[in-house]
């Protein structure tokens, strides 16, 4: 692309995901040394963003299943032989499960890991309190490395009232991957169930904005007090969809506004800021965030830091889904349905006056080349055979077909 700082960062992205791949995905390859089911999330996507070769996705996905504890909780690292739970993360590889689903054309093998889904759907179930709400007091219950998380007598990375209580963060964690859940229960054939996880979803979103929705702000707060707010429960929220409509507007209005301070999601966190970001067309918003990775060019780091100076790791995996977000975000290509059956390309290139992206795709290579002037965007793109799908953009939309796709769109007429 034609951002130099983009084109720096790339590279490294990709040969920070090399370094951080042995027998298994691994958050660092000098400290830990191991898989850690958040982290393999974001990995996972990047692995099958720009290469055929997803043996390591499934990999981890099966190690993580095998993991599962009698409580439904699946280690938060495995291989290991120190046993730690958490929670957040085990809902997150539901979320690598659903991306897998997306991204790859293997129902069998996604089923084959459905029974160990639904027991970790029912490990969260046995955590609803009176009120409706999870409520913890088990595993350490990680989100971010959120600064403010971290000091205080917080437990490190944990955000307000998830150790023992209820945490507004790890609700909406989880009322998204009912969403998830949900559709990948229609997609393995339990449609009952999907039925089901839809309806709890629905149900814990309207408790949870019905108690910590403060109308003031426009926003998610993180007590019943007010006045202490977090992008993490925003976007979830918005992710899941599950919301009152007016309830999820006024989330996409505030979360940007810029008028009220937030805790915000560091790197690892900002993949879902970011999808965000995409949701709501903000690229803005997502170049703004990207800086956050600067220091690693400025530095002259070969690999991407797991957090902003100061960090402790200089080499870290789940830093490396700019990768990820720059095909799929700022190109916009993305599965349509399950199994990659078609293709949706909505670009989102902000500032871009160039921009050449590349995704895997089951039956061959998804390239999109974009070119931006006066007004005007032309793109060339080319699906392999037998694809096809819907390009989006500044409110036009045009049918794509397998093979070379040539379009043009002035943003003040729509499509020529």
């Amino acid at each position: 692309c034609d951002d130099e700082n983009l084109n720096a960062l790339l590279p490294m992205c990709w040969r920070t995901l090399q370094m951080c791949t042995h027998e298994t995905f691994m958050d660092c390859p000098y400290y830990e040394q191991l898989m850690y089911a958040g982290d393999s999330r974001l990995e996972a996507l990047v692995n099958m963003t720009g290469s055929s070769d997803d043996r390591m996705v499934r990999k981890m996905l099966m190690l993580f299943a095998s993991s599962q504890t009698t409580s439904g909780f699946l280690q938060s690292r495995y291989p290991c032989r120190v046993t730690q739970i958490i929670p957040p993360f085990s809902l997150l590889w539901i979320g690598a499960l659903h991306d897998f689903a997306m991204m790859r054309r293997d129902k069998g093998f996604v089923k084959s890991l459905m029974g160990c889904a639904q027991k970790i759907i029912a490990a969260f179930e046995n955590r609803i309190n009176g009120n409706g709400l999870l409520e913890f007091a088990q595993g350490w219950n990680f989100m971010d490395w959120t600064p403010s998380w971290s000091t205080g007598g917080n437990v490190m990375g944990t955000p307000p009232g998830a150790e023992y209580g209820v945490s507004p963060v790890l609700n909406l964690l989880y009322v998204y991957a009912l969403k998830l859940m949900s559709e990948l229960s229609r997609y393995t054939g339990y449609s009952e169930m999907a039925d089901y996880y839809l309806r709890r979803g629905k149900t814990i979103a309207e408790i949870t904005a019905g108690k910590y929705f403060d109308a003031k702000a426009g926003l998610i707060a993180e007590d019943t007090a007010g006045g202490n707010f977090c992008e993490h429960s925003q976007c979830l929220a918005i992710l899941s969809g599950l919301l009152p409509p007016e309830t999820d507007a006024m989330l996409r209005k505030n979360l940007f506004s810029g008028k009220v301070k937030m805790a915000e999601c560091t790197i690892y966190f900002s993949h879902y800021y970011f999808e965000v970001c995409r949701l709501t067309g903000n690229a803005g918003a997502f170049f703004n965030r990207l800086e956050l990775w600067s220091d690693n060019v400025d530095l002259g780091l070969k690999t991407l830091m797991e957090r902003p100076d100061p960090s402790r790791s200089d080499c870290h995996a789940w830093s490396s889904h700019p990768w990820y977000h720059t095909v799929a975000t700022l190109g916009g290509i993305r599965p349509a349905e399950m199994g990659f059956a078609s293709v949706e390309i909505s670009p989102m290139p902000g500032h871009l006056r160039h921009l050449t992206v590349q995704m895997i795709h089951p039956g061959g290579m998804i390239s999109a080349e974009y070119r931006i002037d006066n007004n005007t965007l032309y793109a060339v793109i080319t699906l392999p055979e037998g694809l096809s799908g819907t390009f989006r953009f500044a409110g036009a939309t045009a049918a794509l077909h397998s093979g070379c796709n040539e379009i043009k769109i002035n943003t003040n007429r729509g499509l020529q």
